[in-house]
């Protein structure tokens, strides 16, 4: 069994008055500290899963089993509120959804509620940031590539191939591409990238357009310089003449 503490805190940056909950999951070898606003969330757990509840001034305090523990971890690692069923299947399975993103990409790290996880994962010429999980963001700062997105939504096994510097010339340099465009085009072309149904011709199709509506100059130009160099100079001179003729 594992010792959750949990209790109120409030935090003021300026006028802005945040109010969060303190928890501690005590372990065998450690203690896992996090603040938390998902109060609603742990109530569940402990309600459900917890033993020996106890009332101490404006907190409680349960013993619960190492898989609810693990599910009270993962509130810290997360950004958006998960559904009770998502947690319900961590305390079955004893594992999370950013574990086994983390297995799947090649950084293996065991479902512990005693063991802190970093928030980047770093290859030699790549780097995975969790920092907004399910929200991942994927960076190489040598090839200037910078993308996002969701757990789930890209087959990982692609993320481990880039990882381990084994995608083709063309791969990355789509991604390249994927990086320029805006965060919620990026999530649907690296999705089609990830499952291999994504072309250059379909990618230059797509730039083209965020081209030419976008108002972010230094998008468009980085657009530009892409297609000039993958051999789409038709639509790089097309895309000047719109963008001269709307200003």
């Amino acid at each position: 069994m594992v010792k959750v503490l949990v209790s109120f805190g409030a935090y003021a940056y300026g006028s802005n008055v945040q109010y969060r909950l303190n928890v501690t999951i005590g372990t065998n070898e450690e203690s896992v500290h996090f603040r938390t606003s998902f109060a609603d969330t742990l109530a569940y757990l402990m309600d459900k899963y917890g033993l020996n509840v106890k009332i101490n001034g404006y907190g409680y305090e349960a013993e619960v089993p190492e898989n609810v523990a693990l599910a009270v971890w993962y509130l810290q690692h997360i950004q958006r509120l998960p559904q009770l069923k998502e947690l319900d299947k961590i305390v079955e399975a004893g594992t999370t959804r950013l574990h086994t993103f983390l297995e799947e990409a090649g950084f293996p790290a065991k479902p512990d509620p005693g063991v802190h996880v970093p928030k980047l994962f770093e290859s030699a010429v790549y780097s995975v940031g969790i920092t907004n999980f399910p929200t991942i963001k994927l960076s190489n700062n040598e090839e200037g590539i910078t993308v996002k997105f969701r757990e789930g939504e890209v087959n990982t096994g692609f993320i481990r191939k880039l990882l381990k510097e084994e995608a083709s010339e063309a791969e990355v340099e789509m991604l390249k591409g994927v990086s320029l465009l805006k965060e919620k085009t990026q999530r649907k072309y690296i999705r089609m990238l990830s499952l291999g149904e994504l072309s250059m011709e379909k990618l230059a199709s797509a730039m083209f357009r965020s081209a030419v509506s976008s108002k972010d100059e230094y998008q468009s130009k980085g657009v530009v310089k892409w297609l000039e160099n993958n051999g789409y100079k038709d639509q790089t001179s097309e895309i000047v003449v719109k963008k001269t003729l709307c200003n």
